[in-house]
């Protein structure tokens, strides 16, 4: 068994407590993407199922006018398609080397308390 310094126990922790609070706020923030872009996929939907219920006009200058809107619409809509992407798409993890996959098994155990 190797014994560390108290000093690297405690650089290591930091480093630990670090990545684990910086993974907390990238979780987070993609919570929050999320949330936001089901409220507005929601207020697409609803718009278009509005849109669908109204009869098509038959003349026309309307007609090529919701053309023109709908074509709007989805350019609009295309846009966000990069954050749409960022949410649903799984993140890329970075594989450990070989040596590293031996800890990542490896449980920790707690320290014992006295009885």
């Amino acid at each position: 068994m190797v014994f560390y310094p108290p000093m690297m126990y405690c650089f290591c922790d930091l480093q630990r407590e670090q990545r684990l609070q910086e993974h907390l706020r990238s979780l987070r923030d993609l919570e929050g993407l999320l949330e936001e872009l089901l409220a507005w996929l929601a207020g697409l939907e609803s718009t278009l199922l509005t849109l669908e219920a109204e009869p098509l006009p038959d003349d026309i200058p309307t007609l090529e006018s919701l053309i023109s809107d709908h074509r709007e619409f989805m350019e609009n809509t295309s846009k966000r398609q990069p954050e749409v992407d960022s949410v649903c798409k799984p993140r890329q993890q970075v594989k450990p080397p070989s040596g590293a996959q031996q800890t990542k098994d490896r449980k920790f155990s707690r320290p014992k308390t006295p009885s």
